[in-house]
């Protein structure tokens, strides 16, 4: 019998004080392309992209959501989160207060968001590692502390990209399989899931 076909949807915010690279991120891994003078993201926006996770049998469609990281534009990013399944928490690895920043972005999502949102914490800007402020040890513990994943990212020389929104998808859909919620009709809606069940062939009646 041929396993059944599914489609998810997530809906993925990035979080993070202004000028840490999320647009940066963003664009890298939807355009591959790299802007060192990106203007600041002054409302919010999405973008969306397929991933096919063969071993997993599903086609993911992240709706990937860009933020204002301006405090003046707090409570207009809040509305974007509240129905998050993913939050992807940016800081740069140059900056000690980005890394402060995140905790308490994390907290304020945790307030906010679906009890069930899941995070992923990435260090931006890797490839400044000569002037890195924060190592990576402290941020696999803040990951570990709230029971996130965790990357490190470079736009600029595209390292860790891909990766780290493959791992969302894959870390969500297995979320879903071990706890799916099935309908035999397509949704639309960010986090849903769809089964199309392939078609049985006909057989002769004579």
């Amino acid at each position: 019998m041929t396993e059944e076909l599914k489609e998810v949807t997530i809906k993925v915010v990035l979080i993070g004080d202004a000028g840490v690279g999320k647009t940066t991120l963003i664009n890298r891994y939807l355009m591959d392309t790299f802007d060192p003078f990106e203007p600041p993201t002054l409302s919010g926006g999405f973008r969306t992209k397929d991933v096919i996770l063969e071993d997993l049998h599903t086609k993911v469609t992240l709706q990937i959501w860009d933020t204002a990281g301006q405090e003046r534009f707090r409570a207009l990013v809040e509305n974007y989160y509240r129905e998050a399944q993913f939050v992807l928490v940016c800081y740069e690895i140059i900056s000690e207060e980005s890394f402060d920043a995140a905790r308490n972005w994390i907290e304020e999502v945790k307030d906010k968001a679906p009890e069930e949102a899941q995070f992923f914490i990435c260090g931006t800007k890797s490839d400044l590692n000569d002037q890195r402020m924060i190592q990576t040890i402290h941020g696999m513990r803040l990951a570990k502390e709230y029971n996130a994943q965790f990357g490190e990212t470079s736009a600029k020389k595209n390292n860790g990209v891909n990766e780290v929104f493959e791992e969302i998808a894959k870390k969500y859909v297995e979320t879903i399989k071990r706890s799916p919620v099935r309908s035999s009709t397509i949704k639309t809606g960010a986090g849903r899931i769809t089964e199309t069940r392939p078609k049985k062939d006909k057989k002769c009646a004579c």
